[in-house]
């Protein structure tokens, strides 16, 4: 397959890739296209290595360059999501329903009001870790005592009133996450 034919093909899949995250992002689909994204950065890391003349390495850094911007916005913009600067239409803000894909996250705002829905998150992280064939030695008192305290950091240091914890797959092990939710309400500053 000539290089032309190859740098056509990508152009095409990252219009694709395009018009995909376009109906993600505006509610079309569930998911973002991912998979798809990733396709493209293979078959550019691959070609990256491939000898080139001067005009097929100029069409194919062009190629790269608008693959990265695109990334780029697509990254921002899916960032605004889960922080929940920017919503999707026909869905939610991020703490407003559970989100079992990512593992079931229970927001907190006073962890003394969540204590029933981080007690779960306890007893699903505390079945992970031993599905993984580790056996924690945390105490569930332990386990709410910092979350509490990890609750408390990160609203004053984000300026939050709620932070959602959730479980997450990283490396082959179960881990315990925290992302600030809402934020405050901003102060103007003097011109």
């Amino acid at each position: 397959m000539s290089h032309d034919e190859v740098f056509a093909r990508l152009e095409a899949s990252i219009r694709k890739l395009q018009v995909d995250y376009d109906s993600f992002l505006s509610g079309g689909m569930k998911l973002p296209p991912i998979g798809l994204q990733q396709q493209i950065e293979g078959q550019l890391r691959r070609m990256s290595n491939v000898p080139m003349r001067t005009i097929e390495r100029f069409r194919f850094n062009t190629i790269l360059g608008r693959f990265n911007t695109y990334s780029e916005l697509w990254a921002k913009r899916l960032r605004n999501v889960e922080e929940g600067r920017e919503t999707i239409p026909g869905r939610r803000a991020p703490g407003m329903q559970p989100s079992p894909e990512r593992g079931g996250g229970v927001v907190v705002g006073d962890p003394a009001a969540a204590e029933k829905e981080l007690g779960h998150l306890y007893e699903r992280w505390l079945a992970a870790r031993r599905a993984e064939g580790e056996t924690p030695k945390v105490s569930k008192d332990s386990f709410l005592r910092q979350i509490a305290k990890q609750a408390a950091g990160l609203r004053e240091s984000h300026g939050v009133s709620e932070v959602e914890f959730r479980l997450e797959q990283k490396d082959g092990h179960t881990t315990l996450s925290a992302r600030p939710l809402a934020a405050a309400t901003p102060q103007r500053s003097a011109r």
